[in-house]
């Protein structure tokens, strides 16, 4: 009998696309595609500091006085803190109006995720964006809202890890 098809094997192995880091014309640094990725490409996961709701309202404070922020929800009681902790894909920017990734919450295997995934086809060199869900004319001070995706959210996907 094989193994159940998952949409998150490539999370869980850590198969995310290589990404280069460069200056960017719509702010400061960005990330960018150095290979041809196909719409609904896997890319990366967003990673960072766990924190409780609290401890994030109170860091955002500080952090909006910064001007850098890196906080991103995780769910109802975290979120993620990437200013120190984070990798590359905290310096994905922001664009609501031709984003070509998206960021979504996942399931793998009962544990969330923050992961960017493609939403068209993006070509090499092209920099990485995704709308960060700010409502309005102004974004909030650091919070991001994004969806959860059921297409990639399963909860029955599983390893075989030799335990």
């Amino acid at each position: 009998m094989s193994a159940p098809t998952c949409g998150n094997v490539n999370i869980i192995w850590g198969k995310h696309k290589k990404l280069g880091m460069s200056f960017s014309d719509i702010h400061g640094w960005g990330v960018f595609a150095t290979e041809d990725m196909r719409c609904g490409d896997f890319v990366y996961e967003y990673t960072g500091a766990m924190l409780s709701q609290d401890e994030a309202e109170r860091r955002g404070l500080l952090y909006d006085k910064m001007e850098r922020s890196y906080l991103f929800d995780l769910n109802e009681d975290a979120v993620l803190d990437a200013l120190r902790t984070g990798n590359k894909s905290k310096l994905i920017n922001h664009d609501a109006e031709t984003p070509n990734c998206t960021a979504k919450v996942t399931s793998v295997c009962g544990v969330h995720h923050i992961n960017i995934w493609t939403l068209r086809d993006v070509a090499r060199g092209e920099e990485l964006v995704f709308d960060y869900g700010y409502k309005g004319t102004v974004g909030p001070n650091w919070r991001l809202e994004i969806d959860t995706d059921a297409k990639h959210d399963s909860l029955s996907c599983w390893i075989m890890d030799g335990r």
